[in-house]
C-alpha cells in the first residue's frame, strides 16, 4: 500500500469532519436548541449566583488563615531577636558579678573613664558618672575601677547588635557607667531614681521594661535588665540594654503591610501599648478604655493566647490575628479592616449576579437567532469548508514538514541544526524558538559541567573537613574493649558540616589510673567554629599535666593572645581517679554536668563555680573542686545544643526535662544512655531543624 501525504491526510480528514458535523448538527440543532435555551437561562442563574456566594467565603477564610499564619512567624521572629538580647544581658550580669567576686584582681586592670560630656560625640564609646548626691570615697574609686572592667565586654555587645542604641549599669552605690554613641551627661541623674531601677532590682530574673523616654537621648525605648550581685550576695545594682522603639516600629511593625488599612502593634503584659501607628499614648491602660469584643481580644492577649477574631474598633470592622511570644510576655497583632478583607469579594458578586441577569435575557435572544442563522449557515458552510480546507491544507502542512524533518535531525544530536521558516504564525514561532532552544541547551549544557565540576570539589572539601574533625574526636572502641573499670559513649551532631563542639578523654600516666574528660561548646558555628576549636582542644591537651584549674588558666591565656576574631570558648576539664573515685574539676563558663548516685538513686548538677569562657580576659583565674565517686556513679557532660534544642512552639528543651530523662535513663548501658537522650531531644524539636551543635559524654565509675 502507497504512503499517504500529510497534505492528503489532512485535506481529507477536514473535509470528512466538516460534512459529516454540519449534516448532524443541522439535523440535530433544531430540536436541542429549544430544550438548551431554557436549560441554559435557568443554570446561569443559579451558577452566577452560587459562585459569587462560594467567592466571598474563600477569600474571607483565606485571609484569615494568611493572617494568623502571619501574626505567628512574625511573633517567632521578634521573640528570636529580643531573646538574643536577653541572653547578651544576662551574660553582662554574670560577667559583672564574676568581677565583684574578684575585685582585688580586677581593680588593678580598670582605667577612669570620662564623663558622658567629655567623651567621643558621635562615636561609640565608655563613659562613667557618679549620682550627684553620693560622696566620691575611695571606696567608691575603687568599685568604679572594678566595674570599668566590663568596658570591653559592654562594646562587643553593642558593636555586635546594631539595633542596641546603649548598654549600660546602676550601682546601688550611685555609679552610672555605659556605653553608647550619645554621649550627654545630665548632673542630676542618678540611677537609683529611675522608675525602672526598682523593679528590676527586686526581680531575680531577667526583666522587660515597658516602653518609656530615655533621659539622655530622648528617644522612645524598651529595655532588657538584670540585677546583679556582691561577693556577698547581696544586690550590688542593675545592667541594662536599651532598643529604640523605632527600631522595633521600623523593623518589625513598618515591615508588616497588608493592603491600605493593616497596621501592627506590640501589647505587653500589663495591657499597654509597646509600639501601634495609631496610638502613641504608651503609658494608657488600653483595656480598661477597649470595649466590647476588642476589650476581649486585648485580655487574650495579655493572658499569653493567639488566634483571629472580628473586632469593631472607633466604628470599623477589622480581621485581628495575635501572637504570643513567651521571652517578654508581649503579644504582637495584626489588624485589617474587614470591609478591604471582602472588598474583592463583594465587588465580584455584584459583578457576577449583575452579569447573571444579562446574560440571562441574552441567552435568550442569541439562541432564538442562532435557530435561524444555522439553517442558513450550514449552506454556506459546506461551500466554504470544501475550499478553506484546500487552502489551509496546503498552508498548514508546507512548513510543518520542513520544521518535523530539522527536528528530526536535532533529535540525532546535531545541535547545529539551524530551522528556516519564513512563516509568521505559530510554525515561524515554534521554529525561532526551537532554534533559541538548541543554542541555550548547547549553552547550558556547558555551564553545566562547570558547575557540576565546582560543586563535586566543595562538596569534596567539606567531605574531607568533617572527617578530619571526626578523626581527631576519640573513639570508644578499642581503646576501652578490656576495661571493667568505667563505661564511656560519646555523641555529637553537629548543626552543618563542621562544629564548633569538641569532647576528648585520655589517660593522664601509664597506669591508665587516671582519665581526662574534657567537653567544649565554640562560639558560633561552621569552618570558623570549627577552627577555633581545634586550637582549643591542642591547647587543653598539651597543657594536661598542670593541675586542673591552670589548665584552663593556661589555655585561656594562650587564646586570648592571638584573638582578633574576639571567638571565646565554653569548656569543661575533669580528671577521674580510677582507683579511688577521685573526681577533680573546672569549668570556663560551661553547663554544669550531671551527676547519678548509684546508691541515693538520686541525679543532681554539680555545683559549678561562675567563671568566665577561654578568650574573653587573659590572666583569668579558675576555680577547681572536688568529689569522690562510688561505684556505679554516672556522669553525663554536654554543651548548651542539648538544653537549648527548640520545639515547633518555640519551647526549650530545657535543663529540668534532661535531668529527668537522665534519671529514666542513668541504669542503662552507656551506649543506649546516649541514644535514648538523643532521641528525646529530636522528639523535643519536632523535626525543626538543629540550630546548634549537639554534643553528649556519658562515663560510668565502676572502679578497681
Amino acid at each position: 500500500m502507497k504512503k499517504i501525504r500529510f497534505a492528503t491526510k489532512l485535506f481529507a480528514i477536514i473535509l470528512c469532519v466538516s460534512l459529516l458535523s454540519m449534516s448532524a448538527v443541522s439535523a440535530f440543532l433544531y430540536t436541542e436548541l429549544l430544550d438548551l435555551s431554557d436549560y441554559s437561562q435557568k443554570v446561569n442563574i443559579a451558577l452566577g449566583f452560587s459562585a459569587s456566594d462560594k467567592s466571598e467565603k474563600a477569600l474571607i477564610k483565606q485571609a484569615e488563615s494568611y493572617l494568623s499564619q502571619l501574626s505567628i512567624s512574625k511573633s517567632r521572629r521578634l521573640g528570636s531577636y529580643l531573646k538574643k538580647v536577653q541572653k547578651d544581658v544576662e551574660m553582662t550580669a554574670s560577667y559583672v558579678e564574676a568581677l565583684y567576686e574578684n575585685p582585688n584582681k580586677f581593680i588593678s586592670t580598670g582605667r577612669k573613664l570620662p564623663l558622658p560630656d567629655t567623651a567621643f560625640q558621635g562615636r561609640a564609646s565608655a563613659s562613667m558618672m557618679v549620682a550627684k548626691d553620693v560622696k566620691r570615697t575611695p571606696v567608691l574609686e575603687k568599685e568604679m575601677l572594678l566595674v570599668s572592667n566590663a568596658e570591653r565586654l559592654f562594646g562587643s555587645i553593642f558593636s555586635s547588635n546594631p539595633d542596641v542604641s546603649c548598654v549600660y549599669l546602676g550601682t546601688q552605690s550611685g555609679i552610672y557607667f555605659r556605653y553608647t554613641d550619645f554621649n550627654v551627661s545630665q548632673s542630676d541623674y542618678d540611677p537609683r531614681k529611675r522608675f525602672w531601677y526598682d523593679e528590676v532590682y527586686n526581680s531575680d530574673k531577667p526583666v522587660w521594661i515597658e516602653t518609656y523616654v530615655s533621659a539622655f537621648s530622648g528617644n522612645k525605648v524598651i529595655s532588657s535588665a538584670q540585677a546583679y550581685k556582691d561577693a556577698s550576695g547581696r544586690k550590688a545594682g542593675v545592667v541594662a540594654v536599651d532598643i529604640p522603639l523605632k527600631v522595633l516600629l521600623e523593623d518589625i511593625i513598618d515591615s508588616i503591610r497588608i493592603g491600605k488599612s493593616g497596621y501592627t502593634f506590640l501589647l505587653d503584659n500589663k495591657g499597654h501599648y509597646l509600639a501601634h501607628p495609631h496610638n502613641n499614648d504608651f503609658e494608657s491602660d488600653v483595656i480598661n478604655t477597649a470595649h466590647g469584643e476588642y476589650k476581649r481580644i486585648l485580655t487574650d492577649m495579655v493572658n499569653g493566647k493567639n488566634g483571629i477574631r472580628r473586632v469593631t474598633i472607633n466604628g470599623t470592622d477589622y480581621y485581628m490575628a495575635y501572637a504570643y511570644l513567651p521571652i517578654t510576655g508581649w503579644s504582637l497583632g495584626i489588624a485589617v479592616e474587614y470591609e478591604e478583607i471582602i472588598s474583592g469579594a463583594l465587588n465580584m458578586k455584584r459583578d457576577i449576579d449583575s452579569d447573571a441577569v444579562v446574560a440571562k435575557e441574552r441567552i435568550g435572544q442569541m439562541l432564538s437567532q442562532a435557530i435561524f442563522n444555522s439553517i442558513i449557515l450550514s449552506c454556506i458552510i459546506c461551500i466554504a469548508v470544501l475550499i478553506l480546507t484546500i487552502i489551509v491544507s496546503r498552508s498548514l502542512t508546507r512548513p510543518i514538514v520542513e520544521l518535523t524533518e530539522n527536528v528530526i535531525e536535532v533529535g540525532r544530536g546535531n545541535l547545529d541544526t539551524k530551522i528556516i521558516i519564513d512563516a509568521k504564525d505559530e510554525i515561524g514561532v515554534l521554529a525561532t524558538n526551537f532554534n533559541k532552544m538548541t543554542r541555550d541547551l548547547k549553552k547550558y549544557i556547558r555551564n553545566l559541567s562547570k558547575v557540576t565540576i565546582e560543586k563535586e570539589r566543595i562538596n569534596s572539601d567539606l567531605r574531607i573537613a568533617t572527617g578530619i574533625q571526626s578523626d581527631m574526636l576519640p573513639k570508644i572502641f578499642p581503646n576501652f574493649a578490656n576495661r571493667d573499670d568505667l563505661q564511656m559513649a560519646v555523641l555529637m551532631r553537629p548543626a552543618k558540616e563542621v562544629g564548633g563542639d569538641f569532647y576528648d578523654f585520655y589517660f593522664l600516666d601509664s597506669e591508665h589510673s587516671k582519665i581526662a574528660l574534657v567537653i567544649a561548646d565554640v562560639s558560633g558555628k561552621g569552618v570558623p567554629a570549627a577552627l577555633f576549636m581545634v586550637i582549643a582542644k591542642v591547647l587543653i591537651k598539651n597543657n594536661r599535666d598542670l593541675p586542673v584549674n591552670e589548665v584552663l588558666a593556661e589555655v585561656n591565656k594562650l587564646l586570648c593572645a592571638d584573638n582578633n576574631s574576639n571567638m571565646f570558648v565554653t569548656a569543661y576539664f575533669s580528671v577521674l581517679d580510677l582507683v579511688t573515685g577521685k573526681y577533680t574539676y573546672a569549668a570556663a563558663g560551661h553547663p554544669a554536668p550531671l551527676l547519678y548516685h548509684k546508691q541515693s538513686k538520686e541525679v543532681s548538677y554539680l555545683a559549678l563555680s561562675k567563671d568566665l569562657p577561654l578568650g574573653v580576659i587573659p590572666n583569668e583565674k579558675y576555680v577547681s573542686q572536688e568529689i569522690t565517686l562510688q561505684s556505679g556513679d554516672s556522669l553525663l557532660l554536654y554543651t548548651d545544643g542539648v538544653t537549648e534544642a527548640f520545639s515547633a512552639n518555640s519551647e526549650m528543651y530545657g535543663k529540668v526535662r534532661l535531668k529527668e530523662n537522665m534519671m529514666r535513663f542513668a541504669e542503662d548501658p552507656a551506649e543506649t544512655v546516649m541514644e535514648r537522650l538523643y532521641n528525646t531531644v529530636t522528639e523535643h524539636s519536632e523535626g525543626v531543624s538543629q540550630s546548634d551543635d549537639i554534643t553528649m559524654l556519658f562515663c560510668r565509675f565502676i572502679g578497681k
